[in-house]
């Protein structure tokens, strides 16, 4: 016995057609949506983020006064290594006559 068939096969064949296509436009719909929901989300981000730079860009005159101020730490900064330095190398000389600091050997014998 055969399985009856309710619909005529050019029908199913139409149907199916119209389905696969009806798929496909929802498929586009969707991609096109999404990547139109992307660039606006990251259009905002970038715009955002060059807001932000260009509103919280500091003067001439503040990085002048930075710069001032960089250079004034490392300056102090340098003295004060260069004073340690010299205080230690002051110290050494004065605490050791000999290059291995080890104490002088006295005799009895001599």
């Amino acid at each position: 016995m055969s399985i009856p068939n309710l619909v005529e096969p050019g029908t199913r064949f139409f149907l199916r057609q119209t389905l696969k296509t009806c798929h496909m436009r929802n498929l586009n719909f969707y991609n096109k949506l999404y990547n139109v929901i992307l660039l606006l989300f990251f259009v905002t981000i970038v715009g955002t983020f060059l807001y932000y730079k260009k509103t919280h860009r500091l003067t001439k005159e503040e990085i002048i006064k930075q710069k001032k101020e960089n250079n004034i730490y490392f300056i102090e900064k340098l003295k004060t290594y260069n004073d340690s330095v010299l205080k230690q190398s002051q110290s050494q000389s004065q605490s050791q006559s000999l290059i291995t600091n080890l104490p002088m050997y006295k005799s009895e014998f001599r």
